[in-house]
């Protein structure tokens, strides 16, 4: 199964440029490049930080660019979304019984994770009991099959001072 992983979009308001680029601009380039580069992909995971501040109409326009994507995606916030407004925009999103952007993918073959760490507020990212207790029974139903978990913070050191004080 081959899927596409993408991460730290950051949308902001239309026109604004951050990070030296047009983020809309670079968002649709993006997406016209997974089209007709990977047309074979079952699934594209975007891995948080959507948006650049939570806004209502940065969701709303992230939505509009989804709209051209060619397969089915998933969505998960980072610190930079609120997942309120990524819910509101997106109400098909599959939500935890805690209110977690969470949900499982079962392809037969192997399990996908999708696992909420967004901490409200803060750069660094969280699994809190809760969170951590729904992971395990994920992976306790997957039967023995590989489970492949996809989440926004790093859960492990990666050897980048920028990085690693946010690992989980």
């Amino acid at each position: 199964m081959k899927i596409i992983q993408v991460t730290d979009v950051h949308l902001g308001r239309r026109g604004e440029r951050r990070y030296g680029a047009d983020l809309h601009q670079r968002l649709d380039q993006c997406i016209a490049h997974i089209n007709a580069h990977h047309p074979d992909a079952a699934l594209c995971v975007f891995t948080g930080d959507l948006t650049e501040t939570g806004a209502p109409q940065s969701y709303a326009d992230l939505r509009v660019a989804l709209g051209t994507l060619s397969m089915p995606y998933r969505l998960l916030p980072g610190n930079h979304d609120r997942r309120a407004s990524l819910v509101a925009a997106f109400p098909e999103i599959p939500v935890d019984e805690n209110g977690f952007v969470q949900s499982v993918h079962d392809t037969g073959n192997e399990v996908l994770l999708f696992l909420d760490c967004l901490a409200e507020g803060r750069i660094e990212g969280e699994l809190c009991d809760s969170r951590l207790a729904w992971l395990e029974a994920r992976l306790g139903q997957s039967g023995g099959r590989p489970a492949y978990v996809f989440l926004h913070h790093p859960p492990v050191a990666l050897g980048l001072p920028q990085l690693d004080p946010l690992a989980l």
